[in-house]
């Protein structure tokens, strides 16, 4: 994920969410958070980042 897909989680969930700058991000700091309630928004968060991925990769094959 990019970082403005970890933004929007932050910013949907209203907490600062993003491993990628937290070097104490770990499976502990998601109980803690209770990043369990917000499921159906991470899903969607990753989905969107996961098809946006694959455009990309699609759009960089074409212009190969």
């Amino acid at each position: 994920m990019h970082e403005r897909h970890w933004d929007i989680l932050s910013m949907k969930i209203g907490l600062k969410v993003n491993p990628m700058t937290d070097r104490n991000f770990n499976f502990q700091k998601v109980l803690d958070l209770q990043l369990d309630q917000h499921m159906v928004l991470i899903e969607d968060v990753c989905n969107r980042a996961s098809k946006e991925f694959n455009l990309m990769n699609d759009l960089q094959e074409m212009i190969k």
